[in-house]
């Protein structure tokens, strides 16, 4: 990937589509499960509903748990997990901001 020109990743596809993980849902819910993540997008969508793009970062504990108990925590935490397109990542990671409608209007 390159970003103004420079080669600032490289990934296999493969590994690529792996890299990061969508959340979405109740806002509280969300930052609670990636605390101490680093955010690569964030995206407010609903009164209290948050999307968030995240580095799979399985060292984190409760990402870790979270991740592997799967769909069935996710349902009863009502948190969705959802892949995240390798076009979509590629517009995260370089840009200058988090996203979301305040990006739109900063940028305007």
């Amino acid at each position: 990937m390159l970003d103004q020109g420079k080669k600032c990743f490289y990934l296999p596809v493969n590994e690529l589509r792996e890299w990061a993980i969508g959340l979405r849902g109740n806002a509280q819910t969300v930052l609670g499960l990636i605390e101490g993540q680093e955010i690569i997008h964030q995206e407010e969508f609903a009164k209290d509903s948050l999307y968030v793009v995240i580095r799979r970062d399985l060292s984190s504990p409760d990402l870790r748990d979270f991740l592997q108990e799967g769909l069935g925590k996710a349902r009863q935490s009502g948190v969705e997990l959802l892949p995240v397109s390798i076009n979509d990542l590629c517009v995260y990671l370089t840009a200058k901001t988090k996203g979301g409608i305040d990006d739109v209007f900063t940028r305007g």
